[in-house]
Parts: C-alpha cells; structure tokens; sequence
C-alpha cells in the first residue's frame, strides 16, 4: 500500500502565446535554416517532461495535480497559477514544480556562454530550500557533466527569486533545465533519452522526499 504525504503539482512553463520562449530556429527560422533540428519551444518541452514524470509518479501508485489541467497551450496568466495552487487541498504536503528553460537572449541569436541547470526558491529560508539541496544532489549525481548554478551559500545552494509561482502555498522550486539559446543545450533537451533521464531523478527525487516526509511524521508521533 502506498502512503502519500508528499503532493506534488506541476506546473508548465509560459503559454505558446507568450513572446519569445523559444530557440532562434523557432524566433527566426530565415536566419538559421540550417538548424532545423534545433526547433524548441519551452512550452512544449515543459509539457512533455510534465507528462513523462507524472506517467512514472502515477504508475507507481502516487497522485498529482497540474496548475493548467486541460493543456491548454495558451498561458491563463501568473496570478491565475498561483490562485490554481493556493485552492489545492491536498491530503499532505504540496510541493509545486515549475520546470522551465533558461535563456540569456531575447531568443534571436544563439550564444555560447551560459550552460546548464539553476532551481529556484522564493527568497528566505523556508523548506523549499532544504528539498531543494537535495535536489540538487541528485541532479548532480544524475548529472555530473552539467554546470549548475547555486547560491553562496553553503549550507543551501539553491537560487532564490520572488517568482510568482513561488509565492503561493506550500513548498515550491522553479526549475530552469538548460538554456534555449545555446545550440548544445538544446540539442540536450531535445533528446528523448535526456529527458527520460531527467524525469527518472525527479521521480526518484520526490519518493525520496516523500519517504522522508513520513520518517518525520512517524518520529514526531512517537515522541507524544
């Protein structure tokens, strides 16, 4: 029997209808028609890994939500994702993840500098930011060969910004995979087998987070 406390709800990146958000293949396609096979939209991307790791989470027992339920490619606004999440009644804990891709352009040029993977908390100390430093243990483990940005600090080595998303209710991370405006990152996110393998950690990831939820919940119960 499975025992959740751990709910987790995904959230997609930025709507097909909000400028840039792409790779210049997509922006400006007369510019580079010679990287056709670097057509990316975060949109897509981010809907697909949603789908990948919730096919693993359910599979395996677990239940979850979404902040845009329907698919809808069009974006319902900030300030409607973060009333979707406060209005999640879960039976535990909820951890929303919002799973996006980085860029340092406005999307109509490639560039070569910036590389790899930053998960973001809201600013301050909170128990987002304890998940999150696990995160990022097995993002490294999963993932040695990848750069990932973190903080100065020591003990938790997260991102932080007053994303919109990541002021609502609960325990949130924003992840930001790879950056849409380098070639070789794209060509990364675009790889079904990468994102196999990065939806695999998340999932591995949040058993982990949901097993240790119930340790503690099971250890405080025993001291009453």
């Amino acid at each position: 029997m499975i025992i959740q406390k751990l709910f987790p709800l995904f959230d997609r990146a930025h709507g097909s209808n909000v400028a840039g958000k792409a790779s210049p293949a997509h922006i400006v396609p007369a510019k580079f028609n010679d990287d056709d096979q670097l057509v990316f939209r975060e949109f897509e991307f981010s809907e697909d890994m949603i789908d990948r790791i919730e096919q693993k989470w359910t599979a395996m027992g677990y239940e979850s939500e979404r902040t845009i339920p329907d698919n809808c490619p069009l974006e319902p606004g900030l300030l409607i994702r973060q009333q979707r999440i406060n209005a999640f009644k879960p039976k535990g804990q909820i951890i929303t993840l919002s799973i996006h891709s980085n860029a340092i352009t406005m999307g109509d040029k490639w560039q070569n500098t910036a590389t790899g993977f930053a998960y973001f908390t809201a600013k301050g100390i909170t128990n987002s930011d304890k998940m999150n430093t696990r995160l990022y243990k097995f993002s490294e483990q999963y993932f040695p060969e990848i750069y990932h940005y973190k903080s100065n600090s020591p003990e938790y080595p997260g991102k932080e910004a007053n994303f919109t998303v990541l002021t609502a209710k609960g325990n949130a991370i924003l992840l930001e995979i790879g950056f849409q405006d380098n070639r070789k990152d794209v060509a990364m996110l675009l790889d079904p087998k990468f994102r196999e393998k990065y939806s695999t950690m998340i999932v591995e990831w949040l058993v982990a987070e949901n097993r240790l939820l119930i340790q503690v919940q099971n250890s405080q119960n025993s001291a009453k």
